[in-house]
């Protein structure tokens, strides 16, 4: 081969001779690519002179190995060109490791919490991959198949909140249900922030429930005793405390329901409460509200010290929000100091978590509200009725000065004629 014919050969092995030309193909790396290729076929098809038919062993001149180093330096070049390209190109052209491995898991989570809050299991498993953890912190394993079917049975919501828009994924999510809001709590929300990743099938990778605080309650303390409650009644269930049924699964779901709707009843609370009252014991009370403040047990003494009867007239039906709203007929001995005949109150119960939490009471003194009004007037002027706030002062103690005051109360408004 002559020197013009290499020189030529290696012009044609050159896709981009002049730097410009290679400049602007690396910023569009497709037609790089495909220039490369074109070059290749075409090289490829080229014909090479007929060898001379000798038997003298192949001499290199100086000039013949300057041309073969050209040559080698111009394919090292385009070689390097191409490493180059390919390490900055998008794996999703180049990289031949599938697409979902190096994916956004993002999509994928949004089916799987719309599958959840639609209670769809059979959809939200479906975008799981094995590797998917669904344990919950010091409880038994459990399969997703168990845990999510018990998220659905107490009418779980997922509500995502944040995702990071970069690998690692980390999504943060507040589950709220159904069973919490006939517990009485329908805002309270339980926090959930796995890391989330595809597998090398597309699906779905997490330990959603694993790095749950396990210091948050499943359940506020005050409405922490459905699993005491339950745990007699469902031994199947195998309940420990304070964690609750093992496994989690789709039946201690259902029998959860069951329960709480049972055991946070307006009926149920009431009979409890209308008990504790009549006797009363205000240990079952959180708050007892009145005029005089929310000390329970001072209150109750006060009305066991005046001799209170107390007639309640609560329709468990009227409940609504977790309140309900009693009428009720009271007496005492005030009542009768003053010559009253027994007045008409009303006493407001908040109730959460199977009991009454709050105990608002407004029970008048006298059936007529210008006589209460004006006996409470004049017990404000007796000393150790009311406090430096101007809050009657209601206990055991001071039932005996009420009386008292009555009573003279009576005295001056009979004199006044």
């Amino acid at each position: 081969m002559s020197e013009r014919e290499l020189l030529q050969r290696l012009r044609d092995a050159n896709p981009y001779p002049h730097p410009e030309d290679l400049l602007e193909a690396q910023r569009d790396k497709t037609l790089l690519l495909a220039d490369i290729d074109e070059r290749s076929r075409s090289m490829s098809v080229q014909q090479s002179p007929p060898k001379p038919e000798t038997d003298q062993p192949r001499r290199w001149s100086n000039r013949n190995l300057v041309a073969g180093l050209a040559f080698a330096m111009t394919i090292l070049v385009v070689g390097v060109a191409i490493v180059a390209i390919v390490g900055d190109s998008d794996p999703a052209v180049m990289d031949s490791t599938p697409d979902a491995v190096q994916g956004d898991p993002r999509p994928l989570v949004d089916e799987w919490v719309d599958a959840m809050n639609r209670g769809d299991l059979a959809a939200a498993l479906a975008v799981l991959s094995p590797e998917t953890s669904c344990d919950l912190p010091n409880t038994a394993p459990e399969t997703c198949e168990q845990h999510l079917g018990y998220l659905i049975a107490i009418g779980t919501h997922i509500e995502k909140e944040t995702c990071r828009e970069s690998a690692p994924y980390r999504c943060s999510f507040g589950l709220t249900s159904q069973l919490h809001a006939t517990l009485g709590y329908p805002n309270f929300s339980l926090p959930m922030r796995p890391e989330l990743s595809l597998d090398g099938n597309g699906l779905l990778v997490a330990d959603f429930f694993g790095n749950i605080d396990t210091s948050t309650p499943y359940f506020p303390s005050e409405g922490g005793d459905l699993w005491r409650v339950m745990e007699a009644d469902y031994p199947e269930l195998n309940i420990t405390l304070p964690w609750g049924p093992d496994p989690y699964d789709e039946r201690a779901g259902v029998a959860a329901m069951e329960a709480a709707r049972e055991y946070n009843s307006p009926e149920r609370v009431l009979q409890a409460l209308q008990s504790t009252l009549e006797i009363y014991v205000a240990s079952g009370v959180r708050q007892c509200m009145s005029e005089a403040g929310s000390e329970c047990a001072a209150y109750t003494g006060f009305l066991k010290g005046i001799n209170a009867q107390l007639t309640w007239d609560c329709d468990p039906a009227t409940a609504r929000d977790s309140v309900i709203t009693c009428p009720v007929t009271v007496d005492s001995d005030i009542h009768q100091a003053i010559g009253s005949e027994p007045a008409n109150g009303e006493i407001t119960v908040t109730y959460r978590g199977g009991r009454a939490q709050v105990v608002e009471f407004s029970l008048p003194f006298a059936a007529e509200a210008p006589t209460h009004d004006a006996f409470l007037a004049y017990a404000a002027t007796v000393d150790g009725l009311f406090n430096d706030n101007e809050r009657p002062v209601w206990t055991a103690e001071s039932a005996a000065t009420w009386i008292a005051a009555a009573q003279d109360f009576a005295a001056q408004q009979a004199a006044d004629g």
